[in-house]
């Protein structure tokens, strides 16, 4: 891990001082870690602007804090936003950091590689994580065949749904089916599940994998903004709202993007897996999927 960001391009390194100062004012943190950076981000002959939105900060809080950190997190990535600084923030208590350590040794494995530990109060120490008697490649697997395949079961749900022209149910379930994508993606990744189902937060959370997952749904035009809103919308609004309107058009092509990015979760999760694999000599080869 590193702890300074003289390794970092000038502009970047500026961005990272802007956003840690907001982050200072609005938060009494014991640390603020910089995750990874993409390798876009590591390139001198490029803005970085384009790429902040796949920076994802470690916000860890004193235990007095618990009750304030979604509220917090949401107010972090907000009050940068607004400074033209779009990042991703996750925040917990060093408790919790230490206690999901705990439960999974193999958290956060790029925090170690290329991490930068931006601020530290010096109060407390992040401690050692226990050793696991699993391979990182089989925790990784078993999280993904958990969650990729409740995935694909919501996207033949919503198709079912769609068949038969229930199309709020059809949305919910497509929402669902994206969620379980991300989620699978990002425990894959990091061994962290976020505690979300904003899909825009789980898109910008796993752009950093791989910059085609963002394009599945692109942003570009008032429709695609309109139809990746819808999706938003439907976790609650698709079942509670009186009235959801969403056309059977809208629907088909949201059921082909999410199966388009069931796809690519799939390809880029086995990748990762395989690479897992590679790094555990003696690990006897298992199906991804049974």
């Amino acid at each position: 891990m590193y702890t300074s960001t003289h390794h970092l391009p000038a502009a970047l390194q500026q961005k990272l001082r802007q956003a840690l100062q907001l982050m200072q004012a609005q938060t009494q943190a014991e640390k603020i870690l910089l995750l990874s950076l993409p390798s876009s981000l590591k390139d001198t002959s490029e803005s970085p602007q384009p790429y902040l939105d796949r920076l994802n900060f470690l916000i860890l809080l004193p235990d007095a804090q618990n009750q304030q950190r979604k509220e917090l997190q949401e107010k972090l990535e907000e009050s940068c936003r607004r400074a033209g600084i779009p990042i991703n923030a996750l925040v917990h208590t060093t408790a919790q950091f230490r206690q999901m350590r705990q439960l999974n040794p193999y958290l956060f494995p790029e925090l170690q590689k290329e991490g930068i530990l931006l601020y530290d109060s010096g109060t407390t120490s992040l401690e050692e994580s226990v050793s696991c008697p699993l391979p990182a490649a089989t925790m990784a697997r078993q999280h993904f065949i958990r969650w990729f395949s409740l995935s694909r079961a919501f996207l033949r749900s919503a198709q079912f749904s769609l068949f038969r022209k229930e199309l709020r149910l059809s949305a919910f379930l497509l929402h669902q089916s994206l969620e379980h994508s991300y989620t699978a993606i990002h425990l894959v990744f990091t061994g962290y599940r976020p505690t979300t189902h904003n899909l825009d937060k789980m898109r910008r959370y796993t752009s950093r994998f791989s910059g085609a997952l963002a394009s599945v749904f692109p942003r570009h035009t008032p429709e695609e903004v309109h139809l990746f809103q819808l999706l938003k919308q439907a976790y609650c609004q698709g079942r509670y709202a009186a009235e959801f309107p969403i056309t059977e058009r809208e629907c088909h092509i949201l059921l082909s993007r999410s199966r388009k990015l069931l796809l690519m979760a799939r390809c880029i999760c086995q990748r990762q897996i395989l690479s897992l694999r590679k790094t555990h000599q003696s690990f006897t080869p298992e199906p991804l999927l049974p």
